[in-house]
């Protein structure tokens, strides 16, 4: 199977249903409603952002670090561009 037919299946397999299990994040007491995630062995978790539809790879030790990692790169992008420096007066 080449990559393109690759993508094609993992679209219809994450997408459409047809395989594979989501858990929800509160249901082990971390995060928000709408993210769950799907745990692909070897410490890879793939997290869905169940509004938009966005995936993202996270490599980590449990479903907690998966979803603090999420967290922070998050945070980071949502902070990209923007000068904080709590030191200095503005």
């Amino acid at each position: 199977m080449g990559f393109n037919e690759t993508l094609n299946w993992f679209y219809e397999y994450v997408f459409m249903g047809r395989g594979g299990r989501w858990h929800n994040f509160p249901d082990m007491g971390k995060g928000e409603q709408w993210y769950s995630y799907y745990y692909a062995e070897n410490r890879l978790y793939i997290i869905r952002d169940g509004m938009t539809d966005q995936l993202y790879f996270v490599k980590a030790g449990s479903p907690r670090e998966a979803y603090l990692e999420f967290f922070r790169r998050m945070e980071e992008a949502q902070n990209a561009g923007s000068y904080v420096n709590e030191d200095e007066e503005v």
